[in-house]
């Protein structure tokens, strides 16, 4: 928030319009099961995903999850999910 919004935000709500409404962004499009089911995959490697490189990228896990789990992520937001 700029200064001068946060200064309109006090005037005009006293300290009360200043406190956290909370985290932003978009919230995670995978629930807790689905998050430890792609860190098992993670953990397995590469390879038993089908790439033989053992090197994993954020666009293979973007992959992996869209296979599995039918959700697109950017991978800015991929990134940020792990």
């Amino acid at each position: 928030m700029s200064a001068n919004r946060w200064r309109r935000a006090l005037t005009s709500g006293g300290r009360q319009a200043l406190a956290s409404k909370g985290p932003g962004g978009a919230r995670c499009k995978l629930d807790a099961g689905q998050l430890r089911v792609l860190e098992t995959a993670l953990d397995v490697g590469p390879a038993a995903s089908g790439w033989s490189d053992q090197c994993w990228t954020l666009a293979r896990i973007a992959e992996i999850v869209r296979r599995r789990f039918g959700d697109e992520y950017t991978l800015v937001g991929l990134d940020l999910l792990l």
